[in-house]
């Protein structure tokens, strides 16, 4: 479920990625991507175009999820 985005193999990897901006998020909270640590929540993450299923979720300081969003790349 979710949205779905395309990977081009014709176009440079570093030119694809997927732009991620949280608004009202803590000093405290983190961004996870698929349970591993990306940044925090206060600022502006690019995720690259990763082929598979995903899971982004903004977490509290003890890891409760306070977000999330399930996305695929194709």
């Amino acid at each position: 479920s979710g949205s779905v985005y395309a990977y081009d193999p014709d176009i440079p990897a570093r030119l694809q990625t997927l732009g991620v901006v949280v608004a009202g998020a803590g000093p405290l909270h983190r961004l996870t991507l698929d349970g591993r640590p990306i940044g925090e929540g206060t600022t502006s993450v690019q995720l690259p175009l990763i082929p598979g299923s995903h899971l982004l979720a903004l977490v509290d300081e003890s890891g409760r999820r306070i977000d999330q969003v399930r996305f695929s790349v194709r």
